[in-house]
Parts: structure tokens; sequence; C-alpha cells
């Protein structure tokens, strides 16, 4: 057996944020042709660690050795343009534009005389579009696809440039059994032909599925570097939450059942002829393929898309919901999977998102905004999902996904849903912090809440 070749090594890499710790003489090696797992809790260092790795944000202490040499200070187009690229999270897409546009945004191919060569472009992408296996034309524009497959573009936008190391964040988050199993593939390409890939997932099963070798962070430091082969799923899980965990799935069973909503032949341009029946005290699973309508439905009943015919009963009385704000007014909440673009504001703090949808319950009778009883309210929650933040003020985007998806999550509360629906609710989220999600639901159940789960966990 050939020795391992190491083309990256991250040297005491330590980096602090308005006075909290992310990282704390941290540690990592990447090997040619090989898949390295990044794993760890939500807040653990992971996402700070692979932009300081991009070049987005610089270390406070530490070096990056890549193929043998220092790297001096570190910027994003300094960083690929020595051979590491990155799929973020969170979708860096136009949506006005079309697929090609987006691809080669950063770089369109122009003539002699300056003018783009479109032929080129379209062409390129094409073979980029067969490469990630979307059966798209070029000329789509990205608004027109499904959430996947923009995943797939900004895979093709980014392995359209020569790499040698290839950061993933969360790529299967938002695709379908056979976009992951198409994605697998191509990073077997990658590896075979000798590059590297680091691979950031909260998925247990695709990291025993796709990686080689595995490193667990654990409060901004390193728990473990191993083989694949020298872990396994109880050994991973105590890596990464420091602790033995039992039952990641805790259900609990609820007496006295009462209807609480009941869709009686429902639709639109988006649903078609849905019954469906809520009770309180009870968790009902919405399933189906990505794309299959389940979101639709969702939005339908909060009132983003409008009712053409069928029937909503709520508490025995036929209601209208012409608005998400009506729906919140008849205690109906939703937690969309989109927490970016329709969960969150990114500008503002972690307390002003969190009490977006029950400003009214911190009024004075004067209109008045009770800031007191606001913030511990806020701080409550802050405590009961364990989210990580450095204060109640911090601007949201510095959180990491997980704690976002955390606060979302908290804002639909707050507003005291009686019926509460969950669309993708642990997306991006620990395995830890997953079951403490679960057991909160359980304890809303047990409260009377009705919930309406849409989740592709397995």
């Amino acid at each position: 057996m050939e020795p391992l070749q190491k083309v990256l090594e991250l040297k005491n890499i330590s980096k602090t944020f308005s006075g909290v710790k992310a990282l704390d003489h941290v540690n990592l090696n990447v090997y040619a042709g090989r898949v390295m797992g990044l794993l760890g809790e939500n807040g653990a260092g992971k996402s700070t660690l692979i932009k300081i790795l991009g070049g987005i944000h610089v270390p406070d202490q530490g070096q990056i050795v890549f193929k043998g040499k220092i790297l001096a200070r570190q910027s994003v187009r300094a960083a690929q343009k020595s051979g590491i690229s990155m799929i973020h999270q969170e979708l860096s897409l136009c949506p006005f534009l079309d697929i090609a546009q987006n691809i080669f945004l950063d770089g369109l191919p122009i003539n002699r005389f300056g003018k783009i060569r479109w032929k080129e472009v379209y062409r390129k992408t094409e073979k980029l579009l067969e490469r990630v296996q979307v059966a798209r034309a070029a000329q789509t524009r990205v608004r027109d696809l499904r959430i996947g497959e923009q995943q797939l573009v900004e895979i093709a936008k980014i392995i359209k440039n020569d790499f040698q190391i290839l950061i993933m964040d969360e790529p299967t988050d938002s695709l379908t059994d056979t976009e992951v199993e198409n994605l697998f593939s191509l990073i077997q390409t990658i590896t075979a032909a000798g590059k590297s890939v680091i691979y950031i997932t909260h998925r247990l099963n695709e990291v025993f599925r796709i990686c080689d070798d595995i490193t667990v962070l654990r409060d901004g430091k390193l728990v473990c570097e191993k083989p694949c082969n020298q872990m396994n799923e109880e050994k991973l899980i105590r890596a990464m939450v420091g602790r033995e965990l039992k039952d990641q799935f805790p259900h609990i069973k609820t007496e006295n059942k009462k209807l609480v909503m009941d869709l009686r032949g429902i639709g639109n341009q988006k649903v078609q002829n849905i019954d469906l029946q809520i009770y309180a005290g009870e968790t009902l699973g919405l399933v189906g393929l990505i794309g299959a309508g389940r979101t639709e439905l969702a939005k339908t009943i909060f009132g983003v898309y409008p009712l053409e015919y069928g029937k909503i009963l709520y508490k025995d009385n036929q209601i209208q919901i012409r608005s998400p704000k009506s729906a919140i007014q008849k205690k109906i909440l939703y937690v969309s999977e989109d927490r970016k673009s329709e969960g969150l504001i990114l500008r503002l703090s972690v307390a002003k998102n969190m009490v977006l949808s029950s400003l009214e319950n911190f009024e004075s009778r004067f209109k008045r905004i009770l800031h007191r009883l606001e913030n511990a309210t806020v701080r409550k929650y802050v405590k009961k999902f364990r989210i990580k933040t450095a204060s109640l003020e911090q601007n949201i985007a510095m959180l990491s996904g997980g704690n976002q998806q955390k606060v979302a999550i908290a804002k639909a509360l707050m507003a005291g849903p009686e019926v509460l629906i969950l669309d993708e609710p642990t997306r991006g989220i620990d395995i830890g912090a997953k079951k403490e999600i679960y057991e909160i639901f359980n304890e809303l159940k047990n409260q009377g809440l009705a919930i309406l789960l849409i989740s592709s966990e397995k």
C-alpha cells in the first residue's frame, strides 16, 4: 500500500469573534485522492475553519501549509488561484440570470474585440450540466429551477475551474436520492483524479458511504482525526457530542386527540384535491419526493398561495386564510425550509429575528415594546435550544446554519401556535441538537399542539 500524500496541513489555527473563541489551536490534514469528513455539532468551528481555508476569514494564529508551502494571508481569490475551491451551504446564485450566466459570472470569455463569446459559454455550460446530471437547458433561468437543481448548478459553477481541494458544506441537503447518488459518483471521479474533498455533513450515513478520513471538532477544538474504517456511528456520535446518545428519534404517545384542522378537497395551481386532518397532541408526517408538492401544501395552508377551491375547517369552523399574517393571527405558524430567504432577516440580530412573529406579545397598552420582557423571553429560548451566540444582539448572519435554524423554530414557538407546520426543521442541525428539538416537539405535543412535519430525515 502506497503511503498517503499530505496535500494540506493546518497547524494550530485559532480564531476569536467578539470575545468568543471559535477555534482553539486546531490541526487538520487532507490527503491527495481522499475524502475527509469534517464533523461536529453546530458551533463546533467547522464553518470558521473552512472559511479560513477559503480566504474569507484570517486566523488569529497558526499556519496553512499547502503542497509543502506556507500560504501567506489568504483571500478568496488567492485561495481559488492556489487550487482551493469551496461550495457553500447557502446558495450564491442570481435568480434572474440563466444557468450559463451564473456559472460564468466570475469570468465570461471575451474575444479580441471585447465581446463575450456566448456560444462558448453555453457549449461549456451544457457539458458541465451533463457532468452534474442536471437535465436543463443552459438558458434556463435559475429562479425556475428546484432548490436541488440550484445546488447542483452551484457545484457546476465551482468545478468548471481547476482545483486541488474542493470543500463541500452540506451539499446534499436539498437533493433527491438520485441526485445524491449522482453527486457521490462525481466525488469519486474527482478523487480518482488525485484531487481531495473536504466534506461537511450532519448525515452520518453519508460519512460512512463517501469519506476516507474523519476529523471531528467540538467547542472549537480538535477531538479526533482517524481513518473512517476505524470509526463506527456510536464512536462518531460520542466524539461529536461528548457523551453517549441513545434514542435519536424520541417519540411519545398522547391521548385525547381532538381534530383541530380539517382540509377538505383543497387545491390551487400548486396542489390538487388534498384531504388531510391534523389533531391536537399529534405529529402528522407529510412525506414525498422533493418537488412532490409538500412545501406548496404547507404554504397554501399558511396563506402564501391563495386557495382556489375546497374548504379549511379550523376548530369546527370554516376559515379563510388570505395571508401569512391572518394565519399567524389564528395561531397557525409555518417554519420554512429556506431559512435564508424566507425564515430570517439576516441583517437583524438574533433577538429581533426571534420576536418577528410575536411582537404584539411584547407591547404595553400604550403600544410600546417591553424590552425587558422581550429579552427575557429570547434568553429563555436561547437557553432551551442551546443556541450558540455571542449575545442577543449578534447579527444572525454570523451564526452557523444550524443555530440559525434553531432561531427560526424558536421564532414560531414564541407566537404561541396551536398548529405548527415544520418544513425540514432539522436541516443543517447536528445530531445532538436534533434529539433536543424532537424532545421539544414531544413536549409541545403533550401540551396539545398539532404539528404537521415535513421531513426527508431517514
